[in-house]
């Protein structure tokens, strides 16, 4: 008996100070919509010119250094932004902040280091669940946990060679179990280019 009610009290206990997402409002979700568009578009900012920078000067280059600095330091302006409003609200789904700001939502996450990859990775993967959020980013996003684990990817989303101490890691190593993945969630197959 005293088991049940230590049980009933940690439960009684974890429910009353464990904090909860609470559910907005429609200003408040107007205001966050808002909000986090304006981090989106930051986010890709600095990724378009990079994308520049690479083409003319190269990665190794100071010019690329630098822009990536600047974004580095940009993308974590956006999560001090972001995180906050996951914590109080939860993952914002699309029916209530619209596609641009959900994704901007993912897209900053993505972004961040893997601790809190890993913190999110549930809220989004629910949300995917419940079709507010896009199952393909749901992917991209554990492929990147997986990759920043040292693990070959799931999905085939992360399809790039790290030079590592020990050499080069393929993270994009089976592709047939990645395709078979894909193709249960009604998601494209990775184009044979992209393969080996």
């Amino acid at each position: 008996m005293k088991i049940l009610a230590l049980l009933i009290s940690i439960l009684l206990w974890s429910f009353l100070c464990i904090p909860q997402a609470s559910q907005p409002n429609a200003k408040t979700l107007r205001r966050l919509k808002t909000k986090l568009e304006r981090i989106q578009d930051n986010d890709w900012f600095y990724r378009r010119i990079l994308d520049s920078v690479r083409a003319k000067f190269g990665i190794g280059s100071k010019e690329y250094k630098a822009v990536f600095a600047v974004m580095d330091s940009s993308d974590k302006e956006n999560q001090q932004q972001l995180f906050p409003i996951i914590d109080q609200y939860g993952w914002l789904g699309r029916s209530q902040v619209g596609e641009k700001a959900n994704d901007a939502i993912f897209k900053v996450v993505q972004h961040s280091n893997l601790a809190c990859q890993q913190k999110y990775f549930p809220l989004m993967e629910e949300s995917a669940a419940k079709g507010e959020s896009n199952k393909e980013y749901l992917n991209w996003l554990e492929d990147r946990i997986l990759v920043s684990q040292d693990k070959p990817t799931k999905h085939g989303t992360q399809g790039f060679d790290v030079q590592r101490k020990e050499g080069t890691v393929d993270y994009y190593t089976d592709r047939i179990r990645a395709n078979e993945e894909r193709k249960k969630e009604g998601l494209d197959t990775i184009p044979n280019e992209y393969a080996k």
